[in-house]
C-alpha cells in the first residue's frame, strides 16, 4: 500500500481507502475474477461511507447471483437441441 493512504477492511471482498489528498473515501471491491473495481463514496463521513459500500457489494452479488442463474438456465436450454431453434449466445 502507497504512503498516505489509511484503509479499512469491511468485507474479505471490501475495503475502504481514505487518500492522504483526499475528505472522501473510497470503496475497492474484489470481484471474483479477481478484478477491482474502486469507487468514491463521495463522503468523508467513515459511517455512512461504510453503508455506501455495503449497499454496492450487495448489489455486486445480487447481480452475480442473476448471472449465474441465465447461464444456468441458458445452458439447460441449449443442451436440449431443437432444429427450429438456434441456440442462445450471450455475449
Amino acid at each position: 500500500m502507497s504512503a498516505g493512504v489509511k484503509a479499512i477492511s469491511i468485507h474479505k471482498r471490501l475495503v475502504l481507502d481514505k487518500r492522504e489528498n483526499s475528505d472522501n473515501w473510497y470503496a475497492r471491491l474484489s470481484l471474483e475474477n479477481g478484478t477491482n473495481i474502486r469507487r468514491s463514496t463521495k463522503t468523508a463521513d467513515l459511517e455512512l461511507a461504510k453503508k455506501i459500500a455495503n449497499r454496492s457489494l450487495k448489489s455486486n452479488n445480487a447481480n452475480s447471483a442473476v448471472k449465474k442463474m441465465l447461464h444456468r438456465i441458458i445452458s439447460e436450454i441449449n443442451s436440449q437441441s431443437n432444429p427450429d431453434h438456434p441456440p442462445i449466445i450471450i455475449c
